[in-house]
């Protein structure tokens, strides 16, 4: 016989308090490592952050089972722990976030991994306004130890998002002096960036002399790499030099002449320009072929050769993208034109 209506609905109402008042179920526990990271990823995949940190923490804990404190990681550790970040993220788990990130810094296989890493830490912290706190953390880190260098390299890019190159260069200057004591030497990039940094702290005797090394070294490279046919050591859209992008010996050259005429250097400036001007234009793509021409022409205009500014002026004005840096250029062209028909009256 069927049950009244008053009676089914006290039914429900009691089978609907149980259902309010139970337990959720226990998320499930993995003891197996690979089927954690693939229930972990699988939720990844369709953006489940809450249902992705559970097998990613049990796989996590898996593959750390077992492995020494100072051994390297494994690959499938390595990604568990990347996909961790994104997932703490997301979900704005700070403290499990920042903890994730140091691991990762301090275990990564490779610099690009460890940029990539700083890169996501520093993005994260301006959108959680947190860059107090993590700038405190990496503080602390450096004091307890002095050759910390992943906290030098941190706080190094820390202070430069606060426009503070003064503070981004003492910190990377102490990284590439630790560096320096190794084997394989400082990073070529972190030079580059340290005379970049010396250049945007007025510091241009300093950046000229450094920009001076890089551009020696440069130049060797290249030359060798022209002998081995390899045009210059472009490969499938490579840079054209270890010392990041557009940084070719000639604009390194050209750095150079820069900073010592800021110096009052003419003397070195003009010697650069020089050496700048017989190297030329060659693997530079745009924009970089017309900053080239254009800051090299300034430089020759502000030693007092307008004969030597003219040419490059006119290849600005003709590989310039941008309107305003056409008309500017050639502006720039017609002063130097003006100058050269004055010192011939």
């Amino acid at each position: 016989m069927l049950a009244s209506r008053p009676a089914a609905r006290s039914a429900g109402l009691a089978l609907l308090a149980l259902l309010l008042t139970a337990s959720p179920a226990p998320a499930q526990k993995y003891t197996d490592a690979a089927a954690a990271v693939r229930a972990g990823f699988g939720h990844l995949r369709t953006r489940d952050y809450e249902a992705a940190v559970g097998p990613l923490e049990d796989a996590r804990d898996l593959l750390s089972e077992g492995r020494a404190a100072n051994a390297q990681p494994s690959r499938d550790l390595l990604n568990v722990q990347r996909a961790l970040l994104t997932t703490y993220g997301e979900l704005g788990e700070t403290e499990d976030y920042w903890d994730t990130g140091d691991w990762i810094l301090r275990h990564a296989d490779s610099p690009a991994t460890r940029s990539l890493t700083m890169r996501a830490m520093r993005r994260y912290a301006r959108g959680k306004r947190d860059r107090d706190q993590l700038r405190e953390h990496y503080e602390a880190a450096l004091t307890a130890d002095p050759n910390d260098r992943i906290a030098l390299r941190l706080l190094s890019e820390l202070a430069e998002d606060d426009r503070d190159p003064k503070a981004a260069a003492e910190r990377l200057g102490r990284l590439i002096d630790l560096d320096a004591a190794t084997p394989a030497g400082p990073d070529r990039r972190d030079r580059a960036e340290y005379a970049r940094l010396l250049e945007q702290s007025d510091e241009h005797e300093r950046a000229a002399t450094l920009f001076a090394e890089l551009a020696a070294e440069a130049e060797q490279l290249e030359a060798a790499r022209a002998e081995n046919g390899e045009n210059g050591g472009r490969a499938d859209g490579e840079d054209a030099t270890p010392f990041g992008p557009s940084l070719t010996a000639a604009n390194l050259h050209l750095k150079t002449a820069r900073n010592w005429l800021e110096a009052d250097r003419t003397d070195e400036a003009r010697e650069a320009a020089a050496t700048a001007d017989r190297l030329g234009d060659a693997g530079l793509d745009t924009p970089h072929d017309y900053y080239f021409h254009s800051f090299l022409g300034g430089v020759w205009a502000k030693l007092d050769e307008p004969a030597k500014a003219l040419p490059h002026f006119e290849k600005a004005a003709e590989v310039a993208t941008i309107d305003g840096y056409r008309k500017s250029s050639r502006e720039a062209a017609q002063k130097a034109r003006d100058a050269i028909a004055a010192s011939d009256q």
